[in-house]
């Protein structure tokens, strides 16, 4: 499966094809999203809407628990709700694919790799993931090699320091060649199987309860 973007960076929606979709946005422009003002967790796209109407954009995103709290860190206006996760479990998720970290700090958006040595206290929002999909401009080699099509979504930060949201049908390797072919250095899956997106553009009512949902205005 090859999808071919050319990184032109500007905000315009592109329509990869049946339920799927990719964006540029500036990193100034990008929130997270996870309790309401209760501390109860917001769920659904809806729900984080009538609290940012001015959100052109909303992704699901992190693995999350039964009561849907993020696993991993989780920073979201400068304060931080869960820690970092450093250790691995094998069953979950094999060590060897790497969990990462997306996020953004004095205005610019960064993708890490996980490591104890991350400055979580200057960090605004902060979401961790798995796997790490494009590492310095490269695709992850020990990503799976089972050509295993699901609806993934992930985000991908430029060299020039644009962020790149995509969510489609496609393997883990697929994916992050769609993210280096967008003209990404560093990419992240964000989720599988259930992955969503909302967009003002798109006229289409999205179902779905997550954990953390990121917006962009």
């Amino acid at each position: 499966m090859r999808f071919t973007i050319r990184p032109i960076f500007v905000v315009s929606l592109i329509l990869l094809g049946s339920n799927s979709f990719a964006q540029f946005f500036d990193a100034k422009n990008i929130s997270m999203h996870w309790l309401d003002a209760e501390e109860h967790p917001l769920l659904t796209f809806d729900n984080v809407r009538k609290l940012k109407p001015e959100l052109i954009f909303l992704t699901n995103g992190g693995k999350f628990n039964s009561r849907h709290e993020p696993v991993g860190l989780y920073v979201e206006n400068g304060k931080k709700y869960k820690p970092l996760v450093v250790e691995e479990n094998p069953k979950r998720m094999p060590a060897s694919r790497g969990d990462g970290v997306f996020f953004i700090q004095s205005g610019k958006a960064f993708i890490e790799g996980v490591k104890p040595t991350l400055k979580i206290a200057e960090m605004t929002y902060a979401l961790q993931s798995s796997p790490l999909l494009v590492i310095n401009g490269k695709m992850n080699p020990r990503l799976s090699i089972k050509e295993r099509v699901l609806m993934r979504n992930g985000v991908g930060v430029t060299k020039e320091g644009k962020v790149y949201f995509a969510c489609l049908e496609a393997s883990e390797r697929s994916l992050a060649k769609h993210f280096i072919e967008a003209g990404c250095i560093q990419a992240l899956q964000l989720d599988a199987e259930v992955s969503r997106v909302w967009h003002k553009n798109i006229k289409e009512k999205v179902y779905g309860r997550f954990g953390v949902m990121i917006g962009a205005e």
